[in-house]
């Protein structure tokens, strides 16, 4: 991420780190190019690229990041694998554990501790059913 309208610009975000530990591993150091149009770039009549797609044509620049992949641009570039920094983060507050007694009932709605007694009465009577029949056959033989 750029940070300032001018110079000089500051930088931020998960490429900058990648950079910064790939370019202590190897013992090399990077420098920042900031196009002078501001965007990527497009295709003149003539064939050339104006932008940071023109830089990395004119060997002003060795890589880039975020540039867009088109038909057009995939002639002119060679593209990599995609190495991708994302600054987004979904967080949420982690539960705290309380005493409930009444925590046993909370993952059902009423309806449904409603509907689970109903099965288990009408279970239970056909149960009680089933036992009697069966009473009544055996007391027979």
């Amino acid at each position: 991420m750029v940070h300032g309208k001018q110079p000089p610009y500051t930088f931020s975000g998960n490429l900058i780190e990648f950079f910064d530990i790939l370019s202590e591993i190897l013992g090399v150091c990077y420098e920042i190019v900031i196009p002078q149009v501001g965007n990527y770039g497009h295709l003149l009549s003539n064939g050339t690229w104006t932008g940071l797609i023109g830089m990395m044509n004119r060997s002003e620049a060795d890589l880039c990041s975020q540039a867009a992949i088109t038909p057009e641009t995939y002639e002119a570039l060679d593209y990599s694998e995609f190495l991708y920094g994302d600054d987004v983060v979904l967080a949420f507050k982690r539960p705290e554990l309380e005493p409930d007694l009444t925590g046993f009932v909370k993952p059902y709605t009423g309806l449904m501790w409603a509907l689970m007694f109903i099965s288990a009465l009408v279970v239970f009577l056909a149960m009680c059913i089933v036992y009697d029949q069966h009473s009544r056959l055996v007391a027979t033989r």
